[in-house]
């Protein structure tokens, strides 16, 4: 059964995901060390959460949530669950 993710990006960036699909993203995240990935979350982002941009993807991927649980990042307090996910486990589900 599939499940509900959500990528907040530019209109520009989810054009580009629809037309070749998603991209490992490079950033350093509030850390001192480079991560890459796609970032999923359990609902739709916005700037006050710190997703920026004007386009939201609906993802759906036929894996349950605990298969990402190893990408999750925990924040205290936080009232999302996000995941810096690799590229291939979204193409691979989607």
């Amino acid at each position: 059964m599939p499940v509900n993710f959500y990528h907040r990006t530019t209109a520009k960036n989810a054009k580009a995901i629809l037309r070749a699909g998603f991209k490992d993203g490079r950033g350093f995240y509030m850390t001192k060390s480079e991560h890459s990935g796609v970032w999923l979350s359990s609902f739709p982002l916005d700037v006050n959460e710190g997703a920026g941009g004007d386009a939201l993807l609906l993802v759906e991927l036929d894996l349950i949530e605990q298969e990402l649980a190893q990408f999750e990042w925990v924040e205290e307090g936080k009232g999302c669950r996000e995941w810096l996910t690799k590229v291939q486990i979204v193409e691979e589900t989607d």
